[in-house]
């Protein structure tokens, strides 16, 4: 992710263009979540990174869209073990996600 710092565009389309025998987009999810929630801070900021996962989406929503889900329900489902620092960052990745949908959420 980092070496694509410059454009999140170009990013996504590398990432989701990787060519595996196995299925690897939950590993591009579980590589941006990681990115996202690197103490003490992260780089690329937020906003790049939800840029990253929104174009991620645009290219492959199908298979992005549950992927996602799954990163969001296993951060509630930690939430009592999260440093602070984290809550406020999941917590913000997810405003800012929803924000690009209309701030609707499949629950």
């Amino acid at each position: 992710i980092n070496l694509f710092r410059d454009s999140y565009k170009v990013c996504a389309a590398r990432l989701m263009a990787l060519s595996f025998s196995f299925p690897h987009k939950h590993l591009v999810m579980e590589g941006i979540a990681s990115s996202i929630l690197s103490l003490p801070c992260m780089d690329p900021p937020l906003v790049w990174h939800c840029a990253l996962v929104y174009e991620a989406f645009r290219l492959d929503v199908k298979s992005m869209a549950p992927l996602f889900a799954l990163t969001m329900q296993a951060l509630y489902k930690r939430l009592g073990r999260l440093d602070v620092g984290l809550l406020d960052t999941a917590a913000d990745w997810f405003s800012l996600h929803i924000s690009n949908f209309s701030y609707q959420w499949l629950w």
